[in-house]
C-alpha cells in the first residue's frame, strides 16, 4: 500500500496510520519532533525513513 498523509490544516485526531510494520517517510526528520516521533514509531514496529536539508548525525 502507498499513500501520503500531509498533516497541516487539520485535526491530528483525524490521522490514521496503517499497522506496523507499514514503511514511513519523514520530512524533516533532523529536527527535535520529527525525530523524536520517529524514534517512538520506530520502536512501534514501523520502518522509518526520512529526509531534511541539513545534514546531522540525527539524520544519518
Amino acid at each position: 500500500m502507498v499513500g501520503a498523509v500531509v498533516v497541516s490544516g487539520f485535526d491530528l485526531g483525524d490521522l490514521r496510520l496503517p499497522d506496523p510494520p507499514a514503511r514511513l517517510h519523514m520530512i524533516g526528520i533532523g529536527g527535535v519532533g520529527v525525530s523524536g516521533l520517529a524514534r517512538m514509531l520506530a520502536r512501534r514496529g514501523y520502518t522509518v525513513t526520512g529526509s531534511d536539508l541539513n545534514d546531522s548525525p540525527t539524520v544519518r
